[in-house]
């Protein structure tokens, strides 16, 4: 599926309750609230992952900004304490909906009970309890999960397309990630299947990252693999892995 229709899928399931708002007060324009955590960064191009992708869905179904719609944006700018603040904002500006896609979706889900809430998560959803079942959502959240556990294994299928010698490589781990076991599994399936040693390293904190690049180095492994983390790592170590 494109990044554009899968896009389109997420807007339409945000746009059904505004539609059910204006039902109930028809000279209201329906208000959607898009809040992420962010990174430190602090770029344009991460305040606004995939929402511009988010806007084109909503106006291939037939809303315009400030016609029939009106969005509103928060980003926590990689600092998951300024969360709670811009949610009450969100609230206080009366927002049909807020879509929360990453790890944001963890202050959301406790703060928001009165509105429809819509996530997409990498992790497993179940496992993080936001839903009861992947057919069914729960209490007010509903969304969408990026099928982390089966893309473990296509990372896999990559690095050995890319790297043919490659027989010794690291999966890279957040144990309190949600479904992490999951995904450990699946990529310990695929990579015996590749003829591949695969070395697992746990980081729950960054200031764990030297001790896990000393462990690769020590094993000589030729390729890492980093599961996606919907927990988040603060202040990211920008350490580089040579030969």
């Amino acid at each position: 599926m494109q990044r554009r229709e899968f896009i389109a899928l997420f807007s339409g399931a945000a746009a059904t309750w505004p539609l059910a708002a204006r039902a109930q007060k028809a000279e209201k324009i329906a208000r959607i609230g898009w809040i992420i955590l962010g990174s430190p960064s602090g770029g344009l191009t991460d305040i606004f992952s995939y929402y511009d992708s988010f806007r084109a869905g909503l106006s291939d179904l037939g809303y315009v900004e400030d016609k029939n719609i009106i969005l509103l944006t928060r980003s926590a700018l990689g600092v998951p304490e300024a969360l709670p603040g811009f949610i009450d904002e969100l609230l206080r500006e009366n927002v049909s909906v807020i879509v929360s896609p990453g790890p944001a979706i963890r202050v959301v889900r406790e703060k928001v009970k009165s509105i429809p809430v819509l996530f997409a998560f990498s992790g497993d959803p179940v496992a993080a309890g936001f839903v009861d079942t992947l057919a069914h959502g729960k209490e007010n959240l509903t969304g969408l999960s990026y099928m982390a556990v089966e893309l473990n294994g296509k990372r896999l299928d990559l690095m050995k397309e890319l790297l043919l010698s490659a027989s010794r490589v690291t999966l890279l781990t957040n144990p309190i990630h949600p479904g992490e076991h999951l995904e450990v599994a699946e990529s310990q399936r695929v990579a015996a299947a590749l003829g591949m040693s695969l070395q697992y390293l746990q980081v729950r904190t960054p200031a764990e990252f030297d001790a896990a690049f000393r462990a690769m180095s020590d094993s000589n492994t030729q390729g890492i693999v980093a599961v996606p983390n919907e927990r988040g790592w603060p202040n990211l170590p920008r350490t580089r892995v040579s030969r």
